[in-house]
């Protein structure tokens, strides 16, 4: 992998972290300058949408293309196997955080999906 693609994968991961945070402050600040006084109901969701944004965030770390290749590296692997192996890992961690989707909104739900599809593609 030449260097030019590990600082394209670094800067999309990079972009799209950034954004889920930024998405993240914005909705929070939303809903405290909608409602000050959440009650319980309004309290337990947003903790859960923070987990959920929170997992998200680990998500894109975890299959950052550096970060699987560290995880699933194989030396004796071909590269057509190598590459099976990257793209079952990154398809294992997405399908085990699909059900975040629920608690996040659209935007930054597309943005992970987005930054995995760019993995694939590279």
């Amino acid at each position: 992998m030449d260097t030019g693609s590990v600082i394209f994968i670094i800067a999309v991961t990079a972009l799209v972290t950034g954004s889920i945070v930024y998405i993240l402050t914005t909705r929070l600040k939303t809903v405290s300058a909608n409602n000050p006084f959440p009650k319980d109901g309004v309290a337990t969701t947003n903790a859960m949408q923070l987990q959920a944004y929170e997992r998200l965030l680990i998500l894109v770390d975890r299959i950052a293309l550096p970060h699987v290749i560290t995880r699933v590296n194989q030396p004796s692997a071909s590269a057509r196997e190598m590459q099976l192996l990257l793209t079952q890992s990154i398809r294992s961690e997405f399908d085990y955080n699909i059900t975040q989707q629920i608690y996040v909104t659209a935007e930054a739900w597309n943005a992970v999906k987005n930054l995995k599809n760019k993995i694939f593609s590279l």
